[in-house]
């Protein structure tokens, strides 16, 4: 990693809070979460604009939404399909398929579009392929099976990140908005 670091920046920041090196284009420490400002000199005026985390209840009702809009479409299919074992599989997979596909193309899914939160990487920009599926399958599963802890963790984590953020080094923010030219 080291390697890769130095091949696309001859001086790399270091995070203040836990020494490791991070891109100069980072926002965030891949290894500890926290946030990393940008120096004077290498902020232009469109990247001026400070990434904040999505808090608890904002994730929260993105949620709400995302699951209301899958139930729907599961209901619907059900009625033209009927439910029996292989239809009950095929949702499962389409579930997972909707969080997957459109946090990888957009960083948000249709509930995180409304209340203008994205998923990001430690880079701010959104995930690759492979830490998305990692994100939304094994590492929300582990977040969801004690009770949920793992998802009302962002509750009391200072950056707002659930296990399943931590577990795949991604981080939810408010998504800042261009300005009106």
């Amino acid at each position: 990693m080291l390697q890769r670091l130095r091949r696309y920046n001859k001086s790399p920041k270091i995070c203040p809070h836990c020494g490791e090196q991070i891109l100069t284009h980072a926002n965030y420490c891949g290894i500890c979460g926290s946030f990393i400002a940008p120096s004077n000199s290498e902020r232009t005026p469109a990247s001026s604009i400070e990434l904040q985390p999505a808090g608890f209840w904002i994730r929260f009702l993105a949620r709400l939404i995302d699951e209301l809009f899958v139930t729907l479409l599961f209901g619907f299919l059900i009625s033209i399909i009927g439910m029996n074992d292989i239809s009950a599989f095929i949702l499962i997979i389409l579930n997972f398929s909707y969080f997957a596909i459109m946090t990888k193309t957009r960083g948000q899914t249709l509930g995180k579009m409304a209340l203008g939160i994205q998923v990001v990487d430690s880079d701010g920009h959104i995930p690759q392929l492979g830490t998305v599926l990692v994100r939304e399958i094994p590492c929300k599963i582990l977040s969801a099976l004690p009770l949920y802890l793992g998802y009302a963790w962002t509750g009391w984590d200072t950056n707002k990140r659930a296990w399943h953020d931590h577990l795949a080094k991604t981080f939810v923010i408010k998504k800042p908005r261009t300005p009106d030219i």
